[in-house]
């Protein structure tokens, strides 16, 4: 398990280095878009805040939105355990690709207090 977690790293930061850090709707699954409802709530409004879409100033703003210690969380959860089909995987792997990067900030901002 904590192979996987070494590769979706690696993944993610050769995806954020291209793409902004936005977790749209499409890219979660439906059995947690419920779930995942918070993270892409603050996820859209930091990239309207952000129009330069730094990355790390994403996750910052991301991070410090009310809920999001335990929204981040179950957001992962949900998207580790959702049964997706083969054309949903890789918007999938996006998601939570981005989520555990929001979960990793999160940590080190809590480790930091």
């Amino acid at each position: 398990m904590r192979f996987v977690d070494i590769i979706f790293a690696v993944l993610a930061v050769a995806i954020a280095s291209v793409r902004s850090q936005a977790i749209d709707t499409e890219n979660v699954p439906g059995p947690c878009s419920s779930v995942c409802s918070a993270v892409v709530g603050a996820s859209d409004l930091c990239e309207e805040i952000d129009d330069d879409n730094e990355d790390a100033s994403d996750w910052v703003c991301v991070c410090a939105q009310s809920g999001m210690d335990t929204a981040i969380p179950e957001c992962r959860s949900c998207l580790e355990s959702a049964p997706v089909g083969d054309d949903d995987d890789d918007r999938r792997e996006f998601a939570y690709m981005n989520v555990r990067l929001f979960e990793r900030r999160l940590t080190h901002q809590q480790r930091r207090s």
